[in-house]
């Protein structure tokens, strides 16, 4: 699955009120299916957008930014496993306090409930 990345904050601040939303206790993911449809054509190369966002409340920007990368593994990682009805979806996912503490394949297996789950509510 081709992903590429939202960058615009009304990109992000659309799909967190419109759309589906899974929380755990790593980091909280929003899921608008259909998203891609009303962007501006660069996007519609894409099969799904994501973007990340870490609040300042979780600590000095070096802990953001660990926060962040092991996040955007994360996704790197379960890419090829993205079930196809996320076709033309985004996802924003906020990462929480405990994503810094987990264990990488916990992380994994965290985001892959979450897809399964919020694949259901398409």
């Amino acid at each position: 699955m081709n992903i590429g990345r939202l960058k615009k904050r009304p990109q992000f601040l659309e799909i967190s009120n419109k759309g589906h939303k899974a929380v755990t206790k790593s980091f909280v993911v929003f899921c608008l299916f259909d998203f891609i449809e009303n962007q501006r054509p660069e996007y519609q190369n894409f099969d799904a957008l994501f973007g990340l966002t870490v609040t300042k409340k979780l600590g000095n920007a070096v802990k953001r930014n660990r926060i962040k990368r092991r996040l955007r593994h994360v996704m790197a990682d379960i890419a090829p496993e993205i079930p196809p009805e996320f076709d033309g979806a985004g996802l924003v996912l906020i990462g929480r306090y405990n994503a810094d503490k987990t264990d990488y394949q916990e992380l994994c297996g965290e985001m892959k409930k979450c897809l399964n789950w919020l694949r259901k509510q398409k």
